[in-house]
């Protein structure tokens, strides 16, 4: 649909869109690509043991020296290699692919299939012993929740937090971690690093007592990464009680309608806790994750409008997309639910109206 109009300026009849794309792509979801296997990861390949890798990157690390991402990812390999879980209580499979047979025990490189990379990382001597895993682990880990952030304020924090987790891990001198952390910068990008993260996080969700799960002081942030729009979905419905096909009820206007659809698309595994889904970032299972805000800003601007106005602190400090086309709508479509959601709580039965008939008084423009 155009307009036409008159510039003031020349007099020229301009026809103007009526509605202008914002350029977004579209987002990918987990199905729509090659999921008949497991992900994969490319790893450094060496006839050495756990102890001798554990020596040497606990002697680096103690020296403050930027470790080569070979020997950072041999050391993971082999501790990975060295875990095991419980029995698992069912099959374990995501997608199609077979993780896990009931009974068995597994270890973290079960998630994936394992590409060898000969590697020759020279070896040193010193003493390291299992214990060390504790802190060593949720030190890379750290580094890895650390590397994105760019406040400084914040970076501090988690400096202080990580410095305890390290501590109680074990870790004498947590003062390291902040000039070890700026002498690595970099490492942590690595691809072949973060999906070892991701797949670490994913095996403490299954086993969250395992002993070396204290990790996921760090390797959570893997877990819903560019999934910010699902993430929010799924707190809010937890946070006002009411599930996610309730939520959908409530959604008047068609691009909420439209982003909700794009999120809660059939066949990829939401209603999975153990999936490869809330890793589609860091598995590089996606080009675009179709769960980010980006992709779902009205969704993103709808879910924290509502959280605001209910006083919750996370959706106070969330920044809004500017990419959210119907603003104006979404924020009233918002306020209606959100005052509903709170007379519900304050008098009780006062509430109980449906979301069609809160439409039709909307739409009507009046009150109850």
């Amino acid at each position: 649909m155009y307009s036409e109009i008159i510039s003031v300026r020349t007099g020229e009849v301009l026809r103007i869109p009526e509605r202008l794309s914002c350029g977004r792509q579209p987002g990918e979801h987990p199905s729509e690509n090659n999921m008949n296997k497991k992900p994969s990861v490319t790893l450094p390949s060496q006839a050495v043991t756990l102890d001798q890798v554990r020596t040497t990157l606990k002697k680096q690390i103690l020296d403050l020296q930027r470790p080569e991402i070979d020997l950072v990812l041999l050391y993971l390999r082999k501790l990975a290699e060295s875990m095991k879980s419980p029995p698992l209580d069912t099959d374990w499979e995501s997608f199609g692919s077979l993780i896990g047979k009931a009974r068995e025990s597994i270890s973290p490189l079960n998630l994936v299939s394992v590409v060898d990379r000969p590697t020759e990382v020279p070896m040193l001597t010193g003493n390291a012993t299992e214990k060390d895993d504790n802190w060593m682990l949720i030190l890379l880990a750290a580094l890895y929740r650390l590397s994105p952030v760019l406040n400084e304020g914040y970076r501090k924090s988690l400096f202080r937090t990580l410095g305890t987790k390290l501590r109680e891990a074990g870790l004498a001198n947590t003062r390291l971690l902040e000039p070890f952390y700026g002498a690595t910068l970099g490492v942590w990008n690595d691809s072949e690093f973060v999906k070892m993260v991701a797949i670490l996080d994913m095996y403490f969700v299954r086993f969250p007592d395992h002993q070396l799960s204290g990790a996921r002081i760090g390797t959570g942030e893997s877990r819903y990464k560019e999934c910010t729009a699902l993430k929010s979905l799924l707190d809010f419905s937890e946070q006002i009680g009411k599930s996610i096909a309730e939520i959908g009820e409530w959604l008047w206007i068609s691009v909420l309608h439209d982003e909700f659809k794009v999120i809660t698309k059939p066949g990829q595994e939401l209603d999975n806790p153990f999936s490869y889904t809330p890793y589609l970032k860091d598995l590089r299972l996606v080009g675009r994750s179709a769960y980010s805000a980006a992709n779902n800003p009205n969704m993103h601007l709808f879910i924290h409008a509502i959280g605001s106005a209910l006083g919750v602190q996370r959706s106070k400090n969330a920044m809004m997309n500017k990419n959210s086309e119907a603003c104006p709508d979404t924020v009233q479509n918002a306020i209606v639910f959100a005052y509903v959601l709170i007379l519900a709580k304050e008098k009780p039965g006062d509430g109980d109206m449906s979301s069609q008939d809160w439409l039709r008084v909307w739409k009507e423009g009046g009150s109850k």
